[in-house]
């Protein structure tokens, strides 16, 4: 157990690094922040979202399903060109937010297929969590969190191999199946390193707001949101070194090989270098 958290750390602090030299990937993660808020407002001020107990109507599960849809292709758009810049960054490359806009404007049509994927699971463990009461709401926790980890590696399969949807989730669970628990060791790793952050931020509103609620709530709300956003941020570039190293063998500046094999153990049917290999290092977000 030690060496996973070790290897994560690792991973974390060569994840750090490429956002450190590359500032601008923040960007897409704060912009779909932002535009999810402004979705989330939009809907709620004009009554088309409304609280619903138990037995949701049609109407309130349509209008559900368009909200859930419209945050899911904004969130996975912007994460998406985090994970086209990471893969280039990782190789070597000089690579812009232009570059990897690129990227994600040609898989358009699956990353709306994927949008509308997730909005559709959002909003069947939505009902089941408002129609079963506490049976509901473990379940789509449980659920929820068995979809994420599932679908971890989506984003650049969709956006770097040759498949649909349904040929990206099948892969990507593949690759969870095999390799699960490093995705989840990282992850978590990502999640305490930002809440040692996270915590001085909370103390110095805390202060803040004795002297002026306005300016210690301002601190709060802002803090949180840059959390947030490194967080994400980290995620995706976290998600694009491991992808890369599961199609190429590539081992990334500042990343030992020892990390990933630990991770990336190819079956004979496997998603890897061996067996279920795609035959080569993921195309360059530049090729045609």
């Amino acid at each position: 157990m030690a060496g996973s958290v070790s290897r994560s750390f690792r991973l974390l602090n060569a994840s750090w690094s490429i956002l450190g030299r590359d500032p601008k990937l923040l960007i897409p993660p704060l912009v779909s922040f932002v535009g999810s808020l402004l979705v989330a407002v939009l809907f709620y001020a004009t009554g088309l979202l409304r609280e619903t107990v138990g037995h949701p109507g049609v109407r309130d599960i349509l209008t559900l399903y368009v909200f859930y849809a419209c945050v899911a292709f904004i969130g996975i758009s912007c994460n998406s060109i985090v994970v086209a810049v990471a893969m280039e960054r990782l190789a070597g490359r000089e690579a812009s937010l232009a570059d990897g806009w690129a990227v994600v404007r040609r898989r358009m049509p699956q990353v709306l297929g994927w949008a509308l994927v997730s909005a559709t699971v959002g909003v069947v463990m939505r009902v089941v969590q408002e129609r079963l009461g506490l049976v509901g709401l473990i379940a789509s926790l449980v659920g929820n969190l068995a979809w994420a980890l599932a679908t971890f590696f989506v984003v650049p399969v969709l956006l770097f191999e040759p498949v649909d949807v349904r040929g990206a989730i099948k892969r990507s669970a593949r690759v969870f199946r095999d390799r699960w628990g490093e995705q989840v060791t990282a992850q978590l790793a990502i999640g305490a390193g930002l809440v040692v952050v996270w915590i001085p931020l909370m103390v110095i509103g805390a202060l803040l707001l004795v002297v002026s609620i306005p300016l210690g709530v301002a601190v709060l709300v802002l803090g949180f949101v840059a959390v947030l956003t490194v967080s994400q941020t980290l995620n995706e570039i976290f998600t694009a070194a491991l992808y890369r190293y599961a199609v190429s063998g590539a081992v990334p500046p500042g990343m030992e090989e020892s990390d990933f094999t630990s991770i990336i153990k190819p079956r004979r049917f496997g998603f890897g270098r061996r067996g279920g290999s795609t035959g080569g290092a993921p195309p360059r977000p530049d090729a045609r």
